[in-house]
């Protein structure tokens, strides 16, 4: 009788000539415990680690003569494994007769003109919804019907505004918004001051002339005894200027003036004054 180490390495060999399906029903014999997943889906290794594991357990709980016996069975257990799987490699595949042969050729057959005739139903479908779509089309083009519609509300025709709702409320201060503009002079805010004086100045010969003019028009068309030639009346008017109060609101006053100058002086009470700088002597 062989000792316990050798039976254990002669079991290790044998273990490594065995696959997957032989080594459950060694696991099964030796009752090892079943992982998650069951004995089907581990690998190799995996199952003779459990193999060699379940032995080592027995060997700690059961006396020497047991543990030798156990060893022996197991090893008369995979040596009929292995007969059983040598054996059933060496005999030959059967042939495949003539009948089996026409069959599977009848079963191909039969798939592949299943599979046309699904091809050819699926064009002629989509050919006859072709069809029928446009003879609906032309019906509706010869009856001569029109239909617009048009969006009920302005949120359908425009993408809502996405606003980042976390985002603090942004205001720029006047500050802010004074350092960014150029830096002006006292050269340039007189130069505006004139070119405002110049505008306005322009400005009001061109209104008295409008209003003048409907006037003499409404008088032309009231008074119907006048000739034809005859010229209308010369008027004698007193010049305007336009001129600003202490608190700057405009107005226009009727003066009579010989000249008028403009003085050159300024202060820093004047500068956000303007309007004080005009002088009119008469």
């Amino acid at each position: 009788m062989a000792s316990m180490d050798e039976l254990r390495d002669q079991i290790s060999i044998a273990l490594l000539k065995l696959n997957n399906s032989d080594l459950v029903p060694v696991c099964k014999y030796l009752k090892c415990d079943e992982p998650v997943g069951g004995l089907e889906n581990k690998t190799r290794c995996a199952l003779i680690r459990l193999v060699e594991k379940t032995l080592d357990s027995i060997e700690e709980t059961e006396d020497k003569e047991v543990f030798l016996q156990c060893l022996e069975n197991l090893r008369s257990l995979i040596d009929s494994v292995i007969q059983s799987t040598e054996t059933a490699s060496n005999i030959p595949p059967d042939e495949p007769n003539e009948l089996d042969m026409l069959k599977e050729k009848y079963t191909r057959l039969q798939m592949e003109q299943a599979q046309a005739r699904q091809t050819l139903e699926e064009e002629i479908v989509a050919m006859e919804q072709q069809v029928h779509s446009d003879v609906s089309e032309n019906e509706d083009f010869q009856n001569g019907e029109l239909v617009l519609q048009f969006p009920t509300s302005l949120s359908q025709c425009q993408n809502p505004a996405c606003l980042n709702p976390e985002a603090e409320p942004f205001t720029p201060s006047v500050e802010q918004h004074r350092e960014r503009e150029p830096k002006r002079t006292e050269e340039d805010i007189a130069e505006e001051v004139l070119e405002e004086r110049r505008e306005a100045d322009l400005g009001m010969p061109a209104v008295q002339s409008e209003i003048s003019e409907e006037q003499a028009s409404v008088e032309s068309e009231n008074d119907d005894s006048l000739p034809v030639n005859s010229y209308p009346r010369r008027e004698r008017r007193r010049p305007r200027i336009l001129t600003y109060d202490s608190l700057g609101q405009p107005s226009v006053v009727e003066v009579v003036m010989d000249r008028l100058s403009v003085s050159t002086e300024t202060s820093v009470q004047r500068m956000w004054r303007p309007w004080t700088v005009l002088e009119i002597t008469g």
